[in-house]
């Protein structure tokens, strides 16, 4: 099964460029989400397959945008608390 994220803001999905890089355990190297623009704007683009659809969870209809771009699933934050979804 695969896990959510939730994203209320992009620029909290990477480090910023200015700060400096913190000595790791290669071990525990972080993973950063990553998601297109054209996901995050709605924009259809010409390279990457974007579809909304509609999905019902339970009760509830909602509108899904299905990016081929993205690496990660994401969902608001108040949604998946109102559907008792796991995130992380």
């Amino acid at each position: 099964m695969r896990s959510l994220s939730t994203a209320t803001n992009a620029r909290n999905l990477a480090p910023e460029e200015d700060e400096p890089a913190e000595e790791q355990d290669p071990e525990a190297q972080l993973e950063y989400a990553a998601i297109s623009l054209h996901a995050l704007t709605g924009i259809r683009a010409t390279t990457y397959h974007t579809m909304k659809i509609w999905v019902e969870v339970g009760s509830k209809r909602l509108t899904a945008l299905l990016d081929s771009g993205s690496t990660h699933n994401f969902i608001n934050p108040e949604v998946a608390e109102e559907l008792h979804l796991p995130s992380k």
